[in-house]
């Protein structure tokens, strides 16, 4: 008796349409359970949501005491005044995050007019809060937030110019300067043994529990914190090469102008022909 395979013709006018449909199918492959299980945080990008977290940390620890510091005026104008631009420049800062980091769906592939006219009021409120600012050795600090500001408002202009994202990204990150210079301070002291007057970003209630202090002082921590944070945000540029070298190259230019102006103001306050 001769053997009909079912795939022969005689075999195929044999069997219903369904049955050689059925036959003809492939047999589809198991799929592993670990290739099968949704690749849920491949698809999610973290950095923004730890970025959230770290800044509302740090703002609802830090804000209220920092106002502080900067409300040294003698006049009440004065301290409304001072409140008034870390108001501003607290909020323009946090919008220029949040539009960067969470986009829409138009701004996604172009670099907004929004996004430099907040950096430009982040960058001039930050000029102005750093002629107060007592932190650190101010001769050393000063130039730092003057240099990141004037660094981050090139950026963007050169950024909207060209519809670069990179270097938007890359002026966005100087921003991150301010998150990791309060982290650098928190790793490297305790705060026991410092008044509030000192550190008022940091809860003092520990000071008299205790414990090891900290060999170096307080200025001497919040400055290599400063210069530390704003290389740590120069690393994280995409578009400049050699970012670090760079600003530290403008923060020089910056201490040499401001030594300049300093010596004409001398000049002319002792009344010698310039």
């Amino acid at each position: 008796m001769p053997i009909i395979r079912y795939d022969s013709p005689t075999m195929e006018a044999l069997l219903p349409s369904q049955l050689r449909h059925f036959l003809a199918q492939e047999t589809p492959t198991s799929t592993p359970l670990a290739h099968a299980t949704p690749t849920v945080f491949a698809t999610i990008d973290l950095a923004p949501i730890l970025l959230v977290f770290l800044y509302a940390a740090i703002l609802l620890s830090y804000a209220s005491r920092s106002f502080r510091s900067y409300r040294k005026g003698h006049k009440e104008t004065d301290k409304l005044t001072d409140t008034s631009v870390i108001i501003v420049h607290s909020l323009s800062g946090i919008s220029e995050l949040a539009q960067f980091y969470f986009p829409t769906q138009h701004s996604l592939a172009t670099v907004p007019l929004s996004a430099v006219l907040l950096c430009a009021i982040q960058s001039a409120t930050n000029l102005i809060l750093v002629r107060k600012l007592h932190r650190g050795n101010p001769a050393l600090v000063r130039p730092v937030y003057q240099a990141g500001a004037l660094f981050r408002i090139a950026l963007m202009l050169a950024a909207y110019q060209c519809n670069s994202r990179g270097l938007y990204h890359d002026s966005v990150v100087v921003i991150h300067a301010f998150a990791y210079t309060r982290l650098i301070c928190y790793l490297l002291t305790t705060a026991n043994g410092f008044s509030e007057s000192e550190v008022p970003e940091y809860d003092v209630a520990r000071r008299g529990r205790a414990g090891s202090r900290s060999g170096i002082t307080v200025a001497q921590t919040y400055t290599a914190a400063v210069y530390g944070a704003a290389l740590l945000a120069m690393g994280q540029m995409e578009r400049v090469r050699c970012a670090g070298v760079v600003f530290l190259a403008l923060v020089g230019v910056v201490v040499r102008v401001e030594e300049w102006v300093s010596f004409c103001i001398v000049w002319r306050d002792i009344g010698l022909p310039g």
